[in-house]
């Protein structure tokens, strides 16, 4: 398949898929498209995203789609919370993760893209500062819903944090170096 059907082929696709999207959502019993609207920023994102996908020779060059695929991703999940929950205060803290999405794809584009370790730096460090900020204000200020949901996620990314340490089954622990006049000792 050459690379302009390929194109085509994706483009279809992002078409076909909003379309049996929207026409399903007809003949689900209490679904209702004012709720589940947010559900369509899914599929363009997946859009975005398809591309990468189809064409793997041109990772390089659209490496710059996970950017925006993953700001559209933070949305639809923002927007489908907000409508299903009805929590609209949420975007008090809820938009902060509009820059750690960024960060994310900046880190993606990034790795796949070859545009070096410092933008993959700065993408991750977006992305770390933006969930610990969100964590930190959705503890704050967020429903008792969003206030369980962060204090798990905080839990479960503590646990992967020392998960590699507990597999390891290293049970010594670092060497600490003393400098004592002018010597440097080596305290285990």
């Amino acid at each position: 398949m050459s690379a302009s059907d390929r194109g085509l082929l994706a483009t279809a696709s992002v078409f076909i898929l909003i379309g049996v999207l929207m026409l399903a959502l007809n003949f689900v019993p209490g679904a209702n498209l004012a709720t589940l609207w947010p559900l369509a920023l899914f599929v363009v994102s997946l859009g975005l995203l398809l591309p990468l996908l189809v064409w793997p020779t041109e990772r390089k060059t659209l490496a710059a789609f996970f950017i925006p695929a993953l700001v559209l991703f933070a949305l639809g999940v923002i927007f489908l919370y907000d409508t299903l929950s009805g929590d609209w205060a949420s975007w008090a803290f809820a938009w902060i993760l509009i820059p750690t999405s960024v960060g994310a794809g900046l880190y993606l584009a990034a790795r796949f893209g070859a545009w070096g370790s410092a933008a993959q730096k700065v993408g991750v460090w977006m992305a770390l500062c933006g969930i610990a900020l969100f964590a930190l204000l959705g503890l704050l200020f967020g429903s008792a819903a969003v206030r369980i949901f962060i204090s798990i996620l905080l839990i479960v990314c503590g646990i992967l944090i020392l998960l590699p340490v507990w597999l390891s089954g290293k049970k010594e622990t670092p060497a600490i170096k003393k400098k004592e006049a002018g010597k440097v000792k080596t305290i285990k």
